[in-house]
């Protein structure tokens, strides 16, 4: 992913819209003033000092965070599946067997 940038006019309505521009405008298409490198988040109009950042610091926290919550969710739903299949590797027989004779009693 690219930076965007965006207008530093704040009366300009692609300010007020937090419109996005490629790194290749230089202007603000509507007003002409300068554009800054902006947060690509959707929703956010931070202004980054580096312009070679994409995100401005409290949307990568945001981002890290998500991440870190995910991989910690994910471990225990891993756990649970293994201990899940350890049960069925220990009675899969009788479950099956179960599964059989209840599927013969549904009507079709």
């Amino acid at each position: 992913m690219k930076s965007v940038r965006g207008c530093t006019n704040q009366e300009c309505d692609s300010y007020k819209k937090n419109d996005k521009y490629k790194k290749d405008y230089d202007y603000c298409p509507k007003c002409g003033s300068k554009l800054m490198a902006v947060c690509r988040s959707r929703g956010c109009h931070t202004f980054i000092d580096n312009p070679d950042n994409i995100f401005c610091a409290r949307c990568l926290a945001k981002r890290r965070d998500r991440a870190d919550h995910v991989k910690k969710n994910m471990s225990t739903i891993g756990g649970s599946v293994l201990v899940a299949g350890g049960f069925l590797a220990k009675k899969g027989k009788t479950i099956t067997s179960v599964l059989a004779t209840a599927s013969k009693f549904i009507p079709k």
